[in-house]
């Protein structure tokens, strides 16, 4: 899937790689190296053969894999169908540019925790994106109301 991205967000990983503690002693420190994971624009083109609902022109977010001059802070991106999801609705480039990784993280913590109705979980050190989301899907469809609630710390 090529995607012509209008945003990519900034996640500690990318900031580890632009500041070089994230380059392993066996590569060259002249690389290029093209930080970002999370991505959001609109669908271009896909090749031959992708089975999706997407369509071009949609406006998409995606999960990049940054590896070496492949990463999400590029005018266009590439990759698999599986990568990809369409935006939600309501959301601007920027607020589906943060969703990805920080959405995925809060959704599967939740989901390993198994939490059980009544349950309180306190999210320290997360008033950012991910606490957020981690409070936003405790009262989504996946789970009864109010159950488990979120205290942010």
């Amino acid at each position: 899937m090529a995607t012509r991205v209008h945003v990519a967000s900034v996640n500690p990983t990318d900031t580890m790689l632009r500041s070089g503690t994230r380059v392993r002693r066996t590569e060259e420190e002249s690389q290029v190296r093209v930080p970002g994971m999370d991505a959001a624009g609109v669908l271009e083109e896909f090749g031959d053969g992708v089975e999706t609902d997407l369509a071009v022109g949609d406006h998409v977010m995606a999960v990049v894999a940054p590896t070496g001059a492949h990463g999400a802070y590029s005018d266009h991106i590439a990759v698999p169908i599986e990568s990809v999801a369409r935006a939600p609705h309501g959301f601007d480039h920027q607020e589906a540019a943060t969703l990805p990784m920080n959405g995925l993280t809060a959704r599967l913590a939740l989901d390993t925790l198994g939490l059980e109705k009544g349950s309180v979980l306190a999210v320290t050190g997360a008033a950012g994106t991910m606490g957020g989301y981690a409070e936003a899907t405790t009262s989504r469809s996946s789970y009864e109301s109010g159950t488990p609630t979120v205290c942010l710390a």
